[in-house]
C-alpha cells in the first residue's frame, strides 16, 4: 500500500533543545496509526508540525508523495488535517453551536449567521455522541469530559482526510470512550479517514490501532503492525529496557497522622469528605471524571474555598484560606 503521509528525516530544534531528531516513517491511507512514546518523546511536537503550529528545522512532510510546506494552521486544514489537541481550545463564553462553527463560512447566509442551521447540525453531533445537551448551552457550563467530546465533534464534523487525536480519552468515561471508538471506526471504514492516534493507554492502542510507531527521546524507534506486537513490547521499546514488574513497593507509612480532613463540603462539587493521611503514606483518590477529586484537592490547598470543613496538621487545627496559607503549612500542589 502506498504511503499517504511521509515524514522524511524530520528534525525540530528549539534553541539548543532537539525535540525531534531525523525522524522518518510513513502513515498509510485509511489506517489507524498509533503514536507511542514517553512524555518528552516528541509526539506533541510532531502533531504541531502537522498542524502548522511549528515548521521543521530540517526534513520534509509529504502528502500523497508531494513535499508540503505546512506554514500555518489554515494551510494544515487545507491539506485535510483536523487535530484534537490534549488541551481543550474552546471559547467558554460561547455556545456549543458557535464553537463548532467558529471560523467556518458554512453557517453564513449571505452576510448573516444562520443560527437555525448551526443548531440543527450541532444537535446531530450531540445525538451522535449521545450527549443530552442543548446546542445553545454555554461551554463554561459543561464538564471537562463534555468539553472534550465537543472538541472531537468539531474536528470530525468537517470530514477531514487526516484526523489526529492527541490523548482524546484522557477525560472520558469508559462509555464515552466506547462511543468515540465506534465513531472513529465508522470514519475509517465508511469515509476512508486516516487517523493518527496518540495515547498513553496502551490497551487503547491494541484495541483501535492497525499499526504503531514508537518514538524515544525525539528519535524514531520502529513501526510495527499491532497484530505483531504486545503491550510489554511497546513499553520496552518506549523506555529502552525491560521493566521488572515483580519489584515490590515498600511501605514507608507510620501510625502518625500527619493530615486530617474533616467533613469537607463544597456545593455541587463534593460533600462531607473526611480522611486521614499518615506520615510517609501515599494515599490515592479514585473516581470518574466529575467525581470531585480535583476540586477536593484544590480546596485542601486553598485554591477552591470549601463551604464547610476543617483541616488538621499534626493534630492542630489550621485555617487554609489561600495557597499562600497552604505553603506556609508546608503543603505543595502539582496540578
Amino acid at each position: 500500500m502506498e504511503p499517504y503521509i511521509q515524514f522524511k528525516n524530520v528534525t525540530k530544534r528549539f534553541g539548543g533543545v532537539t525535540a525531534l531528531s531525523d525522524v522518518s516513517f510513513e502513515i498509510r491511507k485509511g489506517e489507524v496509526h498509533c503514536l507511542c512514546g514517553e512524555n518528552g518523546a516528541g509526539k506533541s511536537t510532531l502533531i504541531n508540525l502537522c498542524g502548522g503550529v511549528f515548521e521543521p528545522t530540517s526534513g520534509e512532510i509529504c502528502i500523497n508523495g508531494k513535499a508540503e510546506k505546512i506554514s500555518s494552521v489554515k494551510r494544515s486544514e487545507n491539506l485535510g488535517f483536523s487535530i484534537v489537541h490534549q488541551e481543550v481550545p474552546l471559547c467558554t463564553n460561547m455556545s456549543i453551536a458557535h464553537n463548532i462553527f467558529l471560523g467556518s463560512s458554512e453557517s453564513m447566509k449571505g452576510i448573516l449567521i444562520n443560527e437555525a442551521y448551526m443548531r440543527e447540525k450541532t444537535q446531530e453531533l450531540l445525538d451522535m455522541f449521545q450527549l443530552k445537551l442543548s446546542p445553545t448551552q454555554l461551554i463554561e457550563t459543561l464538564s471537562i469530559a463534555e468539553q472534550s467530546i465537543v472538541q472531537i465533534a468539531k474536528a470530525i464534523y468537517y470530514k477531514p482526510d487526516i484526523l489526529i487525536l492527541d490523548e482524546p480519552t484522557a477525560a472520558l468515561t469508559n462509555d464515552q470512550r466506547d462511543i468515540m471508538f465506534n465513531i472513529v471506526r465508522t470514519l475509517q471504514k465508511e469515509q476512508g479517514t486516516t487517523i493518527l492516534y496518540v495515547s498513553h493507554r496502551l490497551e487503547e492502542v491494541m484495541e483501535l490501532g492497525d499499526r504503531t510507531t514508537i518514538l524515544r527521546d525525539g528519535q524514531f524507534v520502529t513501526t510495527k503492525d499491532i497484530k505483531d506486537i504486545t503491550m510489554d513490547d511497546i513499553v520496552t521499546l518506549m523506555v529502552g529496557r525491560k521493566i521488572n514488574k515483580s519489584s515490590c513497593h515498600t511501605c514507608c507509612a507510620t501510625d502518625e497522622v500527619l493530615l486530617e480532613v474533616r467533613k469537607f463540603t463544597k456545593k455541587r462539587q463534593f460533600q462531607d469528605i473526611s480522611f486521614e493521611l499518615k506520615k510517609g503514606e501515599i494515599l490515592g483518590f479514585a473516581g470518574f471524571v466529575g467525581a470531585g477529586r480535583t476540586e477536593l484537592l484544590n480546596a485542601i490547598f486553598g485554591a477552591n474555598r470549601p463551604d464547610s470543613g476543617e483541616i488538621y496538621i499534626n493534630k492542630q487545627l489550621v485555617k487554609i484560606r489561600s495557597p499562600k496559607d497552604a505553603i506556609k503549612n508546608r503543603m505543595g500542589l502539582i496540578p
